[in-house]
């Protein structure tokens, strides 16, 4: 987990476990020096279609819901 923070706050990147720590340390540079560019919530993508990121359990009816 790569922890990049900025005014917004913390913003929190996994990346692959088996990459060599030369390529994770480039790999942070690069998110570090690039964290403004990603759209880390949902308000930051206007006019995206709800339909694409809503998550959705499929539940069946006569199955017992389990807490």
């Amino acid at each position: 987990m790569v922890h990049l923070e900025d005014e917004g706050g913390e913003k929190n990147v996994k990346i692959g476990a088996s990459l060599t720590k030369e390529m994770k340390l480039q790999l942070y540079t690069l998110l570090k020096e690039s964290k403004d560019i990603f759209a880390w919530l949902y308000k930051d993508m206007p006019g995206l279609d709800p339909e694409i990121v809503q998550h959705r359990l499929p539940l069946k009816p006569e199955c017992h819901l389990v807490k």
